[in-house]
């Protein structure tokens, strides 16, 4: 029973740490798109071309909702030093950082 209780603490614990997490995401991407002056902002999910299961293969088509993208409007990078920048004045630790 406290085994139970205690999974169900965590689980709750990394609940509220990933909503966080996402709303910090969200908006440091907000910050930069409104900063270049973007009106919106999607991801791209890249084809994982290893795929040899046919259900496998089609569910990564249908959910793909960007086919194509001109490189020169990727703003992940900046994204991401946004994100780094804002983890370490709020006092993260420097060797913890958002990246791919």
């Amino acid at each position: 029973m406290w085994d139970q209780l205690n999974k169900e603490d965590i689980s709750e614990e990394y609940v509220a740490a990933l909503k966080e997490t996402y709303q910090m995401v969200t908006d440091g991407i907000a910050e930069v798109a409104k900063k270049q002056g973007a009106q919106l902002v999607v991801t791209q999910e890249q084809m994982d071309t290893s795929v040899t299961k046919q259900e496998a293969l089609l569910q990564q088509i249908y959910n793909r909702k960007v086919v194509y993208s001109d490189g020169s409007v990727d703003i992940s990078a900046e994204v991401l030093a946004t994100l780094n920048a804002d983890f370490a004045k709020a006092g993260g630790p420097a060797s913890v950082h958002f990246g791919r």
